[in-house]
């Protein structure tokens, strides 16, 4: 889309009007746990399927796949082999097409669009996060879902890769990652229904005896990966009891309660860990 760039732009310069002025300022994400992908069968690749479901006299996206496809393809009939399609024409491709199945040679046609269009992405973030703020980092896009196509391009453009990894062992995402490039978890908490909320949030455990086990743990397993350089709690104050106007959410995510109440068993295990954070990391 021609004008990603300008919205771009326009976005990261409020945030970096006062920003790159910030000593504390580490740097900045952009736009978090966007779907790159699903847990369908094959959704690896189910954002170009998505592209290619497009009309592109509507869609920038699909133009620049039909594009790509044509320049890689010089004759029709060797894309119809290739992806098991039954195209009579340049322009049919142009219009809305649904591929239920897919052939070995439409994944990787697929994947390597994927690719592109990451590429794409980032690079026109990172551009623009340099010509406003050349001093502070690109933090990337707090991945929930990914491909290793998006991936690979985050990592080629980004000055950490940011994931938000809900789970009880953040390795059983980071053991994934073959990376070397610095990792930043964006967001993690645990939470229950046995105090003040209805409910937990995406990791629930019994209680808050044990959302400060699961902190412990949670914090010590991910120092051992020394590519991490930070974890962020989401968040300092448990959700509304009736929900959030924007989403209805109303998990039990806080440090203290809507009420300003801490709790302690959390408190505690925070001051436990990030007390020895560098004996931690260090393994003394």
């Amino acid at each position: 889309d021609p004008t990603f760039g300008e919205e771009v732009m326009r976005a990261l310069n409020v945030r970096t009007d006062t920003g790159r002025f910030d000593p504390n300022l580490i740097g900045y994400f952009f736009q978090g746990e966007l779907s790159w992908a699903n847990n369908e069968a094959d959704g690896r690749y189910a954002l170009a399927r998505s592209i290619l479901a497009l009309d592109a006299d509507h869609s920038a996206a699909k133009r620049a796949l039909v594009d790509w496809v044509v320049e890689r393809f010089p004759r029709l009939t060797d894309l119809n082999q290739r992806w098991g399609t039954q195209l009579d024409s340049w322009q049919s491709l142009s219009r809305p097409q649904v591929l239920t199945s897919l052939s070995d040679g439409a994944r990787a046609d697929l994947g390597q669009f994927t690719l592109l269009l990451a590429r794409t992405y980032f690079q026109t973030v990172r551009n623009s996060l340099r010509a406003l703020d050349p001093s502070h980092l690109y933090l990337g896009c707090r991945f929930y879902s990914s491909t290793p196509e998006v991936l690979q391009a985050a990592e080629e453009f980004c000055d950490v890769v940011s994931y938000d990894i809900y789970a009880t062992d953040p390795r059983t995402v980071l053991g994934q990652r073959r990376s070397k490039k610095p990792i930043m978890i964006a967001e993690f908490s645990f939470g229950s229904t046995d105090q003040n909320c209805f409910a937990s949030g995406p990791c629930e455990v019994i209680d808050q005896q044990q959302r400060g086990d699961a902190f412990r743990t949670y914090m010590n397993l991910a120092l051992t990966d020394p590519r991490v350089v930070g974890c962020l709690w989401f968040q300092l104050v448990d959700q509304p009891i009736l929900g959030k106007s924007s989403n209805g959410e109303n998990y039990n995510v806080g440090f203290v309660d809507v009420t300003d109440r801490p709790y302690p068993a959390l408190v505690e295990a925070a001051r436990s860990v990030l007390h020895r954070l560098y004996e931690i990391r260090m393994q003394r």
